[in-house]
């Protein structure tokens, strides 16, 4: 019989090692999937969600296109100044309640309720408040009417209200006009018309020995006049 310190125990050890490493792979399995049946429900919550997120989609999809157009001009003959307004041909969202994108030309109007709530551009169109070259389709500067020549180019912006005067009285107070009737009243309580020829202010021709201010914006940035106003000698 062999002493204690001469036999072998290497057939055990690999197997108790064996052993170890089933149950240890039993326990993490038993961990991940036995004692956890909520990873199962929720993987497959998630793939019927998917799969119903797909059904919707489609469906959306399809009821999208059968109510969406062909692609297509889009014109609103604008009677009483006889101009024809192409502008929606790109900005075809522009009086949707929800934009797709904070992008032009793919945004919705600001404001919209209260500028597109009596004005429905199907009826006013664009260029009636923001000016520009509404028959124009070929490039946005030509439809903005940022181009040579043209005369009366894109109002952008709150430069927009200055328009609200060609239907409103200038003293009407407009909700969406708060900036142009700041202009009037300053306007109109500096005085400026007693020399500066303006439509709708002043009648005695005699007094007026200014400038005409009409289209002042496109001859000079508001900086410069602003330093003018405050030091006219200095230039």
């Amino acid at each position: 019989m062999k002493r204690e310190e001469e036999k072998s125990y290497a057939g055990l050890y690999l197997l108790l090692s064996f052993i170890l490493v089933l149950t240890m792979a039993w326990a993490m399995w038993d961990e991940a999937v036995g004692k956890r049946p909520w990873k199962k429900y929720q993987t497959r919550f998630y793939e019927l969600e998917q799969e119903k997120a797909r059904g919707e989609y489609g469906k959306a999809t399809v009821k999208l296109k059968s109510q969406r157009p062909s692609l297509q001009a889009y014109q609103v003959h604008l009677e009483d100044i006889n101009e024809a307004d192409r502008c929606m041909s790109c900005h075809v969202g522009i009086n949707r309640r929800e934009s797709v994108s904070g992008d032009q030309p793919y945004a919705s109007h600001p404001r919209r309720d209260v500028y597109l709530g009596n004005h429905p551009s199907e009826r006013f169109g664009c260029v009636l408040c923001h000016e520009g070259q509404g028959r124009a389709t070929i490039s946005p500067e030509k439809a903005h009417g940022e181009v040579e020549y043209w005369l009366k180019p894109m109002h952008r912006g709150k430069i927009a209200q200055s328009s609200c005067t060609k239907c409103h009285d200038k003293g009407e107070e407009l909700v969406g006009g708060e900036d142009i009737a700041k202009g009037i009243a300053l306007f109109e309580g500096l005085g400026c018309f007693g020399c500066h020829e303006t439509k709708g202010f002043g009648e005695d021709r005699n007094s007026m020995i200014g400038p005409d201010l009409t289209e002042i914006s496109s001859k000079v940035n508001p900086g410069w006049l602003l330093e003018w106003l405050k030091n006219p000698k200095h230039f």
